[in-house]
């Protein structure tokens, strides 16, 4: 008679599965636990959650807590030591999110989480680590010695990840968590209801700020339910002007986009499918309850609910399956009114300013195009070779640093010096004080074998450099390796050169590429990651207005001292549709989005232009550059263009005066690029300036041409 045995689900799976919904990501922890605690609360809404951050703790530790009912030590167990059960209540009817089975299970994937909880005078503990292996320990008496640790006054919950899987890689600067966890859509109806508080210690200093998310519209332009008839209900729209546009992208952190909610979980920030500039001031709320009947009923069998034919949400729990029938009825209806308000913006978005200085300006901006992207555009410097006659080297040799900024170098190592015996040590020299400001960070990174020079090796070495470092003054990074030596020289500046990757990116996830042209577009990743590292291109349009050259491309160490390598493209249509392009690894564990569009050289387009603002009072700025669409604005009413532009705006004199403008402000842009970069001393101002000048003069030479 044959067997009935139940699939093994290995640690192997479980981490992968854990990895798909984590994304390397700790923001998507931080959901996670966040959510934990606000479902805890109920209808209270006197709750509070406490996020802090340990930036000195080795390995880093990131907390979540919460003063709400807390878990007995059975139901502890129960509830994290379970994949995939239902135990959060949601499948019962109660208003929380979970939807797996997994939460806060997945998180251990960043090292080690462990859990506390007090109730009914009673403490108990669990930890996972990141085998998929959990320890505790239940029901103990809930000292007060407990209770202070924890900050528990009656009952309660704790989650404490201890960060210590190195390839994952943590935003070093505490506004940049404050930033994300304050604005992230999946908690912002949390941030409305709740208090939540997010602190952090770093150099021994620990500080509170509160978190609140307040709606960005400024004016409800529409406010009505709308029916979405194939599922015989109606979700309620509200939609909003904003005063300001968003300065970024359509993302789950932007201002801007219409934010899909359920019954008490927001679950995406979406646009339905509309792109331009006007949707960047387009904010609202849509409010869809079913949602949260559509996941139950597809956890029921039979299914109840006709047309539910999958689970509504994503597994990775990135927004609604767009597959999903819902989600196809509820862009189809909503699409369809916020078209009905962007049509009318862009009715009512008309210019006075004359044809003839329109034709003008577009031809300002067709003379200079190529010229000023080619300035903007920085060709990939790979790593020169250390060699037997110079065997040990430090790279970048000179950088510049903010206070509190991190950075991190790369060591060369020449076979002929190779000694197992031999260990790399790196001590920091002040030059203008008697104690140094930077530290360095952790372990010195292991040798390995260099990917594209046969005879050198490498190693990585991380500094920090501490808040209080005085702007202007150097200190030195001597790294040693038996009797060899090298150095690198650091300044603290007000800004870096070019702030160091956190993560596999784009070096511009917005991009243009010229109609029947070829170009190439720059990938960068961390010092750390394999100096070997290679990544896959893929494009949303094959075929479609942009032409992927490469489908791969191989990561190596620059002299910047991280990793860069370039995926080259070619424009094939043009139009004002974009390509999506994703870089990722092998094991999708790093991915890198962002656009390209195709632009016409034949004439000016949104990807490159000059304008005339005649209604704005621009103060002492002739212009200023909007750097997503690199677009130049001119301000007619500045003092230098306005006299001659109100009597006469298509005279010479307007015209020449318009031009200055125009290339005054791209020198302008250029140079601070270029500082940024590091291709030019911020404080060498004799340098600048003749920078400046060579820049404008070669403007004017085209022009005249």
């Amino acid at each position: 008679m044959p067997k009935t045995r139940q699939i093994k689900f290995s640690p192997r799976a479980i981490t992968q599965d854990a990895e798909l919904a984590m994304k390397s990501d700790i923001f998507r922890a931080l959901i996670e636990l966040i959510t934990n605690s606000d479902d805890a609360y109920g209808d209270d809404p006197s709750g509070r959650i406490d996020i802090h951050v340990d930036f000195d703790a080795q390995p880093q530790t990131v907390i979540v807590s919460d003063q709400a009912i807390g878990l007995t030590g059975t139901r502890l167990e129960e509830v994290m030591g379970e994949v995939g059960g239902q135990t959060s209540g949601h499948a019962e009817g109660e208003k929380k999110r979970g939807l797996f089975g997994r939460g806060a299970k997945d998180i251990a994937i960043f090292g080690s989480v462990k859990f506390e909880t007090i109730r009914r005078n009673k403490h108990s503990w669990l930890i996972i680590n990141n085998d998929w292996n959990f320890e505790s320990k239940k029901d103990q008496e809930a000292t007060a010695a407990i209770r202070d640790k924890l900050s528990i006054p009656k009952n309660g919950f704790t989650a404490k990840i201890f960060c210590s899987d190195k390839k994952y890689h943590l935003p070093s600067r505490p506004d940049t968590w404050q930033k994300k966890i304050g604005s992230h859509v999946q908690l912002r109806q949390i941030l409305q209801r709740r208090h939540l508080r997010f602190s952090y210690k770093k150099e021994g200093t620990t500080k509170t700020v509160p978190l609140l998310w307040e709606e960005p519209g400024d004016n409800i332009i529409l406010d009505t339910d709308i029916p979405i008839k194939e599922f015989n209900t109606t979700v309620h729209l509200t939609l909003y002007e904003m005063l300001e546009e968003s300065p970024s992208a359509l993302s789950a952190y932007s201002r801007h986009g219409i934010e899909i909610r359920g019954g008490t979980a927001s679950y995406e920030n979406s646009l339905f499918d509309h792109t331009g500039p006007e949707t960047l001031k387009l904010s609202g709320i849509v409010d869809c309850p079913i949602i949260d009947d559509l996941i139950r009923d597809w956890e029921q069998d039979p299914v109840m609910i006709e047309n539910n034919n999958s689970l509504v949400v994503r597994r990775d729990r990135d927004g609604l399956e767009k597959t999903h029938n819902f989600t196809k009825a509820l862009t189809t209806a909503i699409h369809k009114e916020v078209e009905k308000v962007l049509s009318k913006w862009r009715e009512n978005t008309t210019t006075e300013t004359p044809e003839g200085v329109k034709d003008y300006l577009r031809e300002i901006a067709e003379d200079l195009r190529q010229f000023i992207l080619d300035e903007l555009e920085e060709a990939i410097e790979p790593q020169e070779p250390v060699t037997e006659a110079n065997p040990f080297n430090v790279v970048p040799p000179i950088v510049k640093m903010s206070p509190g900024s991190k950075k991190s170098f790369t060591i060369q190592i020449h076979e002929s010096i190779i000694d197992e015996n031999s260990s790399i040590k790196a001590v920091i020299s002040p030059v203008q004080s008697p104690t140094s400001k930077i530290v360095v960070q952790g372990e010195i990174g292991e040798i390995t074998q260099h990917p594209n020079y046969a005879n050198n090796y490498l190693s990585i070495v991380r500094v920090e450099a501490k808040p209080e470092a005085k702007i202007g003054s150097q200190e030195n990074l001597k790294v040693t390796y038996g009797d060899h030596h090298s150095s690198a020289t650091i300044t603290f500046a007000e800004t870096q050169e070019e702030e160091e990757p956190e993560t596999l990116e784009w070096k511009n996830p917005s991009m243009s590429v010229s109609l029947g042209k070829e170009r190439s577009i720059t990938l960068r990743a961390p010092a750390d990651y394999p100096a070997d590292y290679k990544v896959r291109i893929k494009d949303s349009r094959p075929g479609e207005g942009v032409e992927l050259l490469d489908s791969e491309v191989t990561l190596q160490h620059v002299k910047k001292g991280w990793l860069e390598g370039a995926c080259r493209i070619s424009g094939n249509s043009g139009g004002m549709a974009k390509n999506n392009i994703v870089a990722y690894d092998e094991q999708e564990q790093h991915v890198a989005k962002g656009t390209i569009r195709v632009i016409t050289p034949s004439g000016i387009n949104n990807s490159f232009e000059i304008v005339l603002d005649d209604a704005t009072n621009p103060g002492p700025y002739r212009g200023e550059i909007k750097t997503d669409e690199l677009k130049c604005i001119i301000y007619a009413l500045h003092p230098g263009l306005k006299h001659a532009y109100e009597l006469d705006p298509e005279s010479e004199i307007s015209k020449v005066l318009m031009k200055e403008a125009s290339i005054h402000v791209f020198a302008n842009y250029v140079i601070e690029q270029k500082i940024k970069k590091g291709n030019l001393e911020f404080d060498n101002i004799a340098t600048i300036n003749n920078e400046r000048d060579i820049f404008i003069e070669r403007c004017f030479a085209l022009r005249n041409k």
